[in-house]
């Protein structure tokens, strides 16, 4: 089953990014002389892969963004949009915006380190997956806390971390979100796991961090720095 097809991209940049602490919302936020925003983009921008490009921003924000985005020298066919009052809403909108397409990549706008290599490993797995998401391995011990008491201990033989980007059939997508209000889920890939559908999981980059909070950004920039 080779379905690779069309590719088309989201890149969420939505959020208010409220535990950042900062004045600037994180993705205006300078990373080595950039936009992280732009940073982002740019990742993808050079693959030469994508039909179509849609990216959510805050209402207050869009005009922001789109100026960002011009001031980019590779050609790509995007439209910024506003997104919604929660990451759900801001993916489910910026879908349906999508032109014709069979394939789908959802992306992080707050993950700049998202490498060439991984979004291929992703894109490859797709020609024979219909989600795929990459992962890294959980390697700490992890607990199930409730009220300051461990409820167990879980097998981190069988936890990971998920990243994105996420690539998703096009059509399977679309059944997920007419079956469900996955406004409970953090990502994409766990709408689709409600109506049955195997997910792929393929390995991740430990790099690929979502800048969270300012020590993010901090490891993020010496990243940049090396490179």
């Amino acid at each position: 089953m080779d379905k690779s097809g069309t590719y088309s991209l989201i890149i969420t940049a939505a959020g208010t990014g409220s535990r950042f602490d900062s004045r600037d919302a994180k993705q205006f936020v300078e990373l080595c002389g950039k936009p992280l925003l732009r940073r982002t983009c740019e990742m993808f921008w050079r693959q030469g892969l994508f039909s179509y490009c849609v990216i959510t921003a805050r209402p207050s924000e869009k005009e922001k963004v789109k100026s960002l985005l011009s001031e980019l020298p590779y050609f790509f066919s995007y439209e910024v949009i506003e997104g919604g009052s929660t990451r759900f809403e801001s993916v489910k909108k910026a879908f349906y915006q999508l032109r014709q397409t069979d394939k789908v990549m959802i992306h992080d706008g707050a993950r700049p380190l998202v490498s060439h290599r991984l979004i291929q490993r992703v894109i490859e797995a797709a020609k024979t997956n219909l989600v795929v998401i990459p992962g890294v391995p959980v390697t700490n011990t992890i607990k199930w806390v409730e009220h300051g008491s461990v409820k167990s201990t879980l097998p981190r033989d069988f936890l990971f971390t998920i990243q994105t980007p996420q690539a998703f059939d096009y059509s399977i997508l679309d059944k997920a979100y007419h079956a469900f209000d996955g406004n409970d889920i953090s990502d994409e890939a766990g709408l689709v796991e409600r109506i049955g559908v195997p997910v792929s999981v393929v390995e991740g980059e430990n790099e690929n961090i979502k800048v969270t909070v300012k020590s993010d950004l901090e490891y993020a920039r010496t990243f940049f720095t090396r490179l």
